[in-house]
């Protein structure tokens, strides 16, 4: 799980055992994810553990969101 400390990028990760680290990375996200990615927000994350820096947000899509991305 990522929480979001700011707009600065920091983010919080808690690890499946319970531990907690920090991050700081930058993403490209849609004007219509913003509300959904405040500060204080928890979604979950996929990281590599070679380099946790390295994060994927596993956030859900909307059908405009999937629309506006591939045109279908």
């Amino acid at each position: 799980m990522l929480c979001i400390n700011g707009l600065n990028g920091l983010a919080s990760i808690t690890k499946a055992d319970g531990d907690t680290f920090q991050v700081t990375t930058t993403k490209e996200i849609r004007d219509s994810m913003l509300a959904r990615l405040q500060p204080g927000t928890v979604i979950k994350v996929t990281y590599a553990p070679s380099d946790p820096s390295k994060i994927v947000l596993l956030l859900p899509a909307e059908a405009a969101d999937l629309k506006q991305t591939f045109g279908c």
